[in-house]
């Protein structure tokens, strides 16, 4: 019967239809093949039996809650035809556009190996290239939302497919599909036709976390604060300095391999890509590098290089190296609240929550967006303070990234949208500036490039009231055309 299962999980993956459990199935983790981290074979790549490198790890629930008033949906009129329990679970409510599909959650895990260059490794404190993950097998976790109609599966062949390339510290179904009203941004594109992919990098989520399980490599003053304390799991600090646990070229390195294994799964070549926050600087490097794998790109609140960073790697004695520790820690204000404090003047980075609009959020949210995270990282869910509301700690890996300046963002060859809340406290306004006006300015003919200012917003634009709704509205739009308000270039302020 495995051997079964199996072969028909291979056939699915080859025939770019993965094989869902059956109503009332076991929805727990099912493994294709064995697999444990650690040194790759030079030979291991993504090119080896691509079917035997994918498993199912969870078949999650349908959303059945309807799509915004006005709001894209897909037509399902030319679906494909698929098996009778898609059709079951779709909802049969038609539309103004034929009927309304559902969008379906899953998580996919990806074996890949981590990139086999020292140029794109960290330094450690002794001035020396770190090896701990130059060419390491590693798991990849990625959340899935796609759409599924009352008549058929909507047609798999040359759908279209959106990449999510998360930021710093949040992973990327808290950002982007909080299960909290009509908030999932995943959720909107599904509904509108599009196969949603938004992959966790190495040391996030539910992938691979090598050393970062170690909670003595969090620096001595995160360990004091969010550990110690609470005599939860250490009781005094420990560890030394070593290095930042990753970059943003292994990140562009990982990427890649997500993105195709969508194209090859999707029959299609044309991939977008949506960055929040610090994954614009990875989208963005990924796009320079490999321009022909992408479609457009969607940047939310995008941020720049490291402060002090240049377009080349920064050398071993440069001071964004060290001193340095693989692991960051933060609780439920650090990791989570601080994201809506708003910047209104003066000394940048200075905002307050005081700052922000009246209402610019719904404060109910905040304990969603915090189980969510904790969800995301069960042992990180168990650190540190265990009161049942704001306990737990927030793990995410340090990183260096370079190569995200307007230097090279000048030869940015796609079309590319920026949104970004005018309150945004972690946004340095000139950076924004500069990149805004960099993008693409080197290409002739310059690429389409659309700026939105969205008012009454900050960081964590995802999650406020209205501006989560105008993000939503924008990305469909530009998703589906490459436009905003039918405009393919130009800067716009939302209205308020």
């Amino acid at each position: 019967m495995l051997k079964n299962t199996r072969l028909l999980i291979a056939l699915a993956v080859l025939g770019g239809v993965s094989m869902l459990a059956p109503a009332g199935a076991e929805t727990g983790p099912r493994h294709v093949r064995a697999f444990s981290d650690g040194p790759a074979d030079p030979q291991d790549g993504m090119e080896a039996d691509e079917a035997e490198k994918w498993e199912e790890a969870t078949h999650s629930d349908d959303i059945e809650h309807p799509a915004a008033e006005g709001s894209t949906v897909f037509d399902c009129s030319h679906a494909e035809e698929t098996d009778a329990e898609d059709r079951r679970e779709a909802s049969p409510e038609p539309s103004r556009k034929g009927c309304r599909p559902v969008a379906k959650r899953r998580t996919l895990t990806l074996p890949i190996t981590t990139s086999p260059l020292e140029t794109a490794m960290p330094v450690n404190a002794a001035g020396m290239t770190d090896t701990t993950l130059l060419n390491k097998h590693a798991r990849l976790s990625i959340h899935h939302v796609y759409p599924i109609c009352a008549e058929a599966r909507c047609a798999h062949h040359g759908r279209k497919s959106i990449i999510a390339v998360h930021g710093r510290s949040v992973d990327p179904v808290t950002a982007l599909d909080l299960r909290y009203g009509n908030y999932s941004l995943m959720v909107a594109l599904a509904r509108a036709g599009f196969n949603v992919y938004a992959p966790s990098f190495v040391g996030f989520g539910k992938s691979s976390r090598f050393m970062l399980d170690d909670p003595c490599n969090a620096t001595l003053a995160e360990q004091a604060t969010f550990l110690v304390n609470f005599n939860n799991p250490i009781s005094q600090t420990c560890g030394a300095d070593s290095s930042a646990f990753t970059t943003n070229e292994e990140q562009v390195h990982e990427l890649q391999q997500v993105v195709k294994y969508v194209q090859r799964v999707n029959h299609n070549p044309e991939v977008h890509l949506l960055g929040f926050s610090n994954g614009g600087s990875t989208a963005g490097v990924y796009t320079l590098q490999h321009a022909e794998d992408i479609k457009s790109v969607f940047f939310i609140a995008p941020q720049s290089a490291s402060a002090g960073a240049g377009a080349e790697r920064p050398a071993n004695s440069s001071t964004l190296w060290n001193p340095k520790r693989p692991l960051e820690l933060r609780d439920r204000t650090t990791g989570m609240l601080d994201n809506f404090k708003c910047y209104t003047g003066g000394t940048f980075g200075n905002g307050t929550l005081a700052n922000c609009c009246p209402g610019q959020r719904d404060l109910a949210i905040d304990q969603q967006i915090w189980d969510s995270l904790r969800a995301y990282d069960a042992l990180g869910s168990k650190w540190g303070s265990q009161d049942p509301i704001l306990g737990g700690v927030l793990r995410a890996p340090r990183r260096v990234i370079w190569g995200w300046v307007p230097a090279t963002q000048s030869q940015f060859a796609r079309p590319a949208m920026l949104v970004r809340g005018e309150l945004d406290n972690n946004i340095n306004p000139v950076n924004y500036r500069n990149m805004v006006t960099a993008l693409g300015s080197a290409i002739q003919p310059t690429p389409a490039k659309i700026v939105l200012n969205v008012p009454c917003a900050s960081h964590g634009i995802v999650w406020e009231k209205e501006a989560h709704a105008i993000v939503r509205d924008a990305a469909l739009e530009w998703f589906l055309h490459q436009t905003y308000r039918g405009h393919s270039t130009g800067e716009f302020r939302a209205a308020p």
